[in-house]
C-alpha cells in the first residue's frame, strides 16, 4: 500500500496491541480499500464512546491509558492530534496494517517540540519482545526520535519494521544512552538495524547491543546499510554483536563519523560490494574506534562473486585495539585508503591484499587493489601461530600503492611488501620498522618499489629482498639488527634483486660476525657509493656471491700523504696504500693532487686491504712533483 507497510509480513502475534499515529490535524489517515473505509468511520470530534475516554490533555495521560489496557486493549487503535493540540484515540480498527502516513511514520510532538509519539507493545509474550515504544516520524520533518530502549526478538530487526518509513531525507535520532537491544541467542542472521535503499538518511547516535555475550559468529551485524545513497551515520556505538559492527554494502557517497565497535564477532566497521546494488563508491568511516573485534577492526572488501570492486572507500583516522584478525584491511578496491593505528592485534595490524582466501560461497577475490593510499601505524601486532605473519602486510596484486607504513614491536616480521607469485607493483612507500621480533622489512616478488626503508632493532635481518625487479630505494637505514643473537642474520640480504639501493647506513649487528650486506643471485643491481656499511668479520662489508652478475657494491676508499720525489725521464715510483675492504680484482680509482703534465698514475689491489700505486714519468726529462695527498677507491663489481 502506498502509505503503509504490511505488518502481516511480520509475526501476527506482535500486533496484539498497537497504536496508529497521525499528525494531520483532525484527519484520519487515508489508505486504500476496506482499511480506508474503516478509518473513515472515526469521528475526530468525539469526546467519548460508551463512556470510554478518547481525548487526553497530555501525551503521558494518553500513554498511561494505552499501556494499562484502556482503549488499546482488544484491538488496533488510532491516535491523532486535534486542531487544539490534544491527542485522541479512535476505537478497534482490527486490520493487519501498521499505517505509515505520507513519506514516513507519523508522529505527534510534546510541548518541547520533540517528536514523542510512541508505538506500544508489539506482543506481550516475553519471548517475542518488540519495542515497548519508540519515537516515530513526523510527516513533514521525517525525524524519528528514539528515547527508550528497543528490545528485538530473534526473527526481525528494527530496520525491517521501519523499512516503509525510511525514505528520502529521513533522520533517526537516538537519545543518548538508549539502545536497540537484541534479546535472542543469535540463532538468526537478521541485523539489529538494517536499512535498504535509503537516500539522504541520517542516523544520529545509534546504539545497538546484545543482552548475552555472543559466542557463535553469524551474519548479524549491529547496523547494516544496503544500497543507500548519501547515508550519514553520526557516533554509532555497537557492542557485543554476533556478527560485525557497522556495515556499508553497495552504498554511495556515505560516511560514518566517530563510531565505536566493541566485542563484535566479525569486522568492527566494514565496507563491501553488494550482489544487488554493486560496489560501494565514495564511502568512508572517519574517526572510528574498534576494540576486541573477532575479525578485522576495519575493512574494505570487494568480493568477485558480488561484482565490481569498491571505489574511493576507506577508513580515516581510526584506532583498532585487540582485533583477533587483521587490524585493518583493503582488498578488491580502487583509490581506497587506510589511515590510522592498530594496537595488539592477533594478526597483522594492517593488510592490503588481493586475495583473502575466499568470500561468499568460498568465491575468491580477484579484483586486486589499484592506487590504494595508506598511512598506518601498527603497535605490537601479529600475535598468531604463523611465525612469518607480519605486523603490516602489503600483499598480492597491490598496484600503485602510496603512503607510509610504520610498525613497532610484534613477535614476527615488522613490515612485509610481498606477493606469493604476483606481488605488489609500482610501490612508493616510506617504510619504518622498529623492534620487530623477526625480520624488520621483507620485500618479495615486488616489481617497482620506491621510497625509503628504515629498520631498527630487528630480531633477525634488517631488510630481506627476494625476487624483486625495478628496485629504486632512495635510502636505507638498517641498525642494531639481529637482536636474537643468531649467527645467520645480516643487515641486508638480497636474493635475485635488480635495481638500485640509495645511500644510507647498514651496521650495528647485535652479535653476528657476518658481513652487513649479503648479495646472492643478483643481476643488474647497484648499491650507492654513499651506502655506509659497518661491522662484520672482514672490512669489505659487502659479500657479493659468485652467482651475481652486473652487480656493483659500494666502494671502499682511503687517502694518504705521499712525496714521490724526483722521477727520472721514463722512470717511475711506487707506493703502497692500505684500503680496508679492498680485494684483488676490485676496480681501483686513484688520484694525486700534485699531478703534472707528463705524469701518469695507475694502481691495482695487490692483496686483501692493500693497493699498489705507480707514478710514471712519460717525458724525456726528469720531473720532481711536490708532496701531496693520494686518494684510492676500490669498487666491487661483478660483470
Amino acid at each position: 500500500m502506498a502509505n503503509g507497510v504490511k505488518t502481516s509480513d511480520l509475526d501476527p502475534t506482535y500486533l496484539a496491541q498497537s497504536v496508529i499515529v497521525n499528525t494531520e490535524d483532525g484527519t484520519a489517515p487515508q489508505t486504500v480499500g476496506d482499511f480506508a473505509k474503516q478509518m473513515a468511520r472515526t469521528d475526530p470530534l468525539s469526546k467519548s464512546v460508551d463512556g470510554a475516554k478518547f481525548e487526553y490533555e497530555t501525551l503521558d495521560e494518553m500513554q498511561a491509558t494505552a499501556t494499562s489496557g484502556g482503549q488499546n486493549s482488544g484491538g488496533q487503535n488510532k491516535v491523532h492530534k486535534t486542531k487544539d493540540g490534544r491527542f485522541k484515540y479512535s476505537e478497534d480498527l482490527s486490520v493487519p496494517y501498521l499505517h505509515l502516513n505520507g513519506l514516513g511514520v507519523s508522529a505527534v510532538k510534546d510541548e518541547s517540540g520533540r517528536i514523542a509519539a510512541r508505538l506500544f507493545n508489539f506482543g506481550e509474550d516475553a519471548t517475542t519482545l518488540w519495542p515497548e515504544f519508540i519515537g516515530l516520524l513526523e510527516t513533514r520533518e521525517k525525524h524519528l526520535f528514539i528515547d527508550t530502549d528497543i528490545h528485538l526478538p530473534g526473527v526481525n530487526s528494527l530496520g525491517q519494521l521501519l523499512s516503509g518509513a525510511i525514505q528520502v531525507g529521513t533522520t533517526i535520532e537516538f537519545a543518548e544512552g538508549y539502545a536497540i537491544i537484541y534479546d535472542s541467542d543469535g540463532s538468526t542472521d537478521h541485523p539489529y538495524l538494517e536499512i535498504t535503499g535509503a537516500t539522504s538518511l541520517r542516523l544520529i547516535r545509534p546504539f545497538v547491543r546484545s543482552t548475552t555475550a555472543p559466542t557463535t559468529r553469524r551474519a548479524r551485524p549491529g547496523i547494516k546499510l544496503i544500497g543507500c545513497e548519501d547515508a550519514q551515520v553520526y557516533e554509532p556505538h555497537i557492542l557485543s554483536t554476533f556478527g560485525g559492527g557497522l556495515m556499508f554494502s553497495g552504498c554511495q557517497n556515505s560516511r560514518a563519523y566517530h563510531g565505536v565497535a566493541r566485542n563484535t564477532l566479525a569486522d568492527g566497521f566494514g565496507i563491501y560490494n553488494d550482489l544487488t546494488y554493486g560496489p560501494c563508491v565514495d564511502v568512508y568511516t572517519i574517526g572510528s574506534r574498534t576494540i576486541n573485534t573477532g575479525d578485522d577492526g576495519v575493512s574494505v572488501v570487494g568480493y568477485t562473486a558480488r561484482g565490481a570492486a569498491n571505489e574511493r572507500c576507506g577508513h580515516l583516522d581510526f584506532t583498532v585495539v585487540s582485533s583477533f584478525e587483521r587490524g585493518g584491511v583493503l582488498v578488491g578496491s580502487i583509490d581506497s585508503a587506510l589511515r590510522g593505528r592498530a594496537f595488539n592485534c592477533a594478526s597483522s595490524g594492517f593488510k592490503v591484499v588481493k586475495d583473502l582466501g575466499g568470500g561468499p560461497n568460498n568465491a575468491p577475490e580477484t579484483h586486486g587493489n589499484i592506487r590504494p593510499h595508506v598511512e598506518v601505524i601498527s603497535y605490537n601486532c601479529a600475535h598468531s601461530a604463523d611465525p612469518i605473519q607480519p605486523s603490516i602486510d602489503i600483499g598480492n596484486n597491490t598496484e600503485s600503492i602510496v603512503g607510509s607504513v610504520s610498525s613497532y614491536g610484534g613477535p614476527n616480521r615488522g613490515i612485509q611488501v610481498a606477493g606469493d607469485v604476483t606481488g605488489p607493483t609500482d610501490v612508493d612507500l616510506q617504510i619504518f620498522s622498529q623492534d620487530a621480533g623477526g625480520q624488520g622489512v621483507y620485500l618479495g616478488n615486488v616489481s617497482g618499489i620506491r621510497g625509503n626503508i628504515t629498520s631498527i632493532s630487528a630480531g633477525e635481518t634488517g631488510l630481506v629482498g627476494l625476487n624483486c625487479t625495478g628496485v629504486a630505494i632512495g635510502s636505507v637505514n638498517l641498525r642494531d639488527y639481529n637482536q636474537d643473537d643468531s649467527a645467520s642474520h645480516v643487515g641486508m640480504r638480497l636474493n635475485n634483486v635488480s635495481g638500485s639501493i640509495g645511500p644510507g647506513y647498514v651496521g650495528d649487528n647485535h652479535a653476528s660476525t657476518l658481513q652487513p650486506v649479503d648479495l646472492l643471485n643478483c643481476h643488474g643491481l647497484r648499491l650507492s657509493d654513499a651506502l655506509v656499511t659497518e661491522g662484520g668479520s672482514e672490512p669489505k662489508k659487502v659479500l657479493i656471491q659468485a652467482t651475481c652478475t652486473d652487480t656493483l657494491a659500494p666502494s671502499v676508499r682511503a687517502s694518504a700523504t705521499w712525496n714521490p720525489g724526483n722521477i727520472a725521464a721514463g722512470g717511475y715510483v711506487t707506493t703502497t696504500i692500505t684500503v680496508n675492504g679492498a680485494s684483488p680484482g676490485d676496480v681501483l680509482s686513484v688520484g694525486f693532487d700534485q699531478m703534472q703534465s707528463g705524469l701518469t698514475l695507475t694502481g691495482f689491489v695487490s692483496g686483501a686491504n692493500t693497493t699498489r700505486l705507480m707514478l710514471k714519468n712519460e717525458t724525456v726529462e726528469a720531473i720532481h712533483p711536490a708532496a701531496g695527498t693520494v686518494t684510492v677507491r676500490a669498487e666491487k663489481y661483478v660483470p
